[in-house]
This record gives structure tokens, C-alpha cells and sequence, in this order.
């Protein structure tokens, strides 16, 4: 059990440093093509939030104790998810077109969205208290935003190569993202907390999906970019 866990962590280690190396080369592919990118230019606000997040979070790791370390982790990850949200929503305000779509985004994400920020402002532990159904409820909700959007993609760009449309590639990671990491987000709520394997696997998971995101935010920029000649 000791060197699955041993194994485990490495694998999580790596897999952390192989997310700050992807967000950092989106991060810079984005600012190098700024004018170019037009709408796009919204994630490498969350391409630069989780490189700052992981090189914050290493920062304090060696710096304080178990106690506070953990608390300081816990309040990024939550203001994270707050500002995942946002910016993922007003990518999707700006591109769903159809008026009972825009309805059902308001009420959905603008709901989820009030809720969040008045417990970061009110009470930001509850939101660490109730992560996983907090991010469930957020998965949920964003993989609805992307089936819309799918859908009006389809019938827009019927004629047309889907693998050349920014939108559908960067939808496409959306949805790869909070589909994989949808069910294991309902699996921890379940489990208990100090059950370190099941842990270890649930951020080996996440950290695969972001890394698979914002590779598809790299190639929706390239197409974009060459769109954009």
C-alpha cells in the first residue's frame, strides 16, 4: 500500500508539472497573439490564474504549516472555480445566440454565479466544505452551456470542417474537461477524506483533463490565428 501511494504521488507530481508547463505555453501563445485571437484572449486569464495557482501553492508548501498551508490552498482553489466560472460563462453569453439559450444561461450560471460569490464574501469555507458538489453542480451546468453550443455550431458551420472552428475545438475541451471530471467529482463526495489513494487519483484525474483543456485552447488559438491572416 505505501509504494502505491509512493507511485500515486509521483504520478500526481509529475502530472502538476506537466499543467504548469501547458498553461504556461498557452499563456505565452496567447499574449504573442493577442490582437489575433480576438474573444479567445478570455482564457489566457485562466491559463495565467492556474499557472499563478500552482506556483502559489508550491510557494507556500515549503513556507508555512500543515494547518495554514492548507487553509491558503483551499481559498485559491475556491477563487479558482469562482473565476473558472465566470470567465467560462461570458464565453458562452458572447457565443450562444438563441434567445431560450441565453435564458436557461442566465438562470443556470448567473444562479451559480451569485451563489458562489456571496459565500466567498460571506463564508468562503462552506465552499471548501462543499467543493465536490460545488464543482459537480458547476460541471453539470457547464456541459449543458456546451451541448447548446455544440448544437448551434453544428448547424451553423454544417458545410464546413468542424477540426477549423475555434469554437467547436475550444467547446470540444470544455466539454472533455467537466465530463471527465464530472463522475469523480460525485465519487468524492462519497469517499472518505483521509482516503489517500482515492485522493491521490482524483487530482491525477483533474490535473490530466486541465492539461487536455488548455491544449485544446493552444490549437482553438492556432486556428484562430490562421483565420485571422
Amino acid at each position: 500500500m505505501n509504494n502505491l501511494n509512493i507511485f500515486l504521488d509521483k504520478l500526481v507530481y509529475y502530472s502538476n508539472g506537466i499543467l504548469f508547463f501547458v498553461a504556461l505555453i498557452t499563456t505565452v501563445l496567447g499574449l504573442i497573439n493577442l490582437k489575433k485571437i480576438g474573444i479567445y484572449k478570455i482564457f489566457i486569464l485562466l491559463t495565467t490564474s492556474a499557472f499563478i495557482q500552482v506556483v502559489f501553492i508550491s510557494f507556500i508548501t515549503s513556507r508555512y504549516r500543515d494547518g495554514e498551508y492548507l487553509n491558503l490552498k483551499n481559498s485559491s482553489i475556491n477563487y479558482y472555480l469562482v473565476f473558472e466560472l465566470l470567465i467560462l460563462s461570458y464565453f458562452f453569453y458572447k457565443k450562444l445566440i438563441g434567445r431560450p439559450q441565453r435564458i436557461l444561461l442566465y438562470v443556470l450560471n448567473g444562479s451559480l454565479i451569485v451563489f458562489l460569490i456571496s459565500t466567498c464574501i460571506l463564508n468562503l469555507k462552506l465552499i471548501t466544505y462543499y467543493y465536490s458538489e460545488i464543482a459537480a453542480v458547476e460541471a453539470i451546468t457547464i456541459l449543458i452551456n456546451c451541448i447548446f453550443l455544440f448544437v448551434q455550431i453544428l448547424n451553423d458551420e454544417i458545410n464546413s470542417s468542424l477540426l477549423k472552428s475555434p469554437d467547436f475545438i475550444i467547446t470540444s475541451g470544455i466539454f472533455f474537461l467537466f465530463s471527465f471530471t464530472c463522475p469523480f467529482y460525485v465519487i468524492y463526495t462519497k469517499i472518505e477524506y483521509d482516503f489517500s489513494i482515492l485522493q491521490s487519483c482524483f487530482a491525477m484525474v483533474n490535473y490530466i483533463g486541465y492539461v487536455f483543456f488548455y491544449i485544446s485552447i493552444i490549437k482553438a488559438f492556432k486556428c484562430k490565428i490562421r483565420l485571422s491572416k
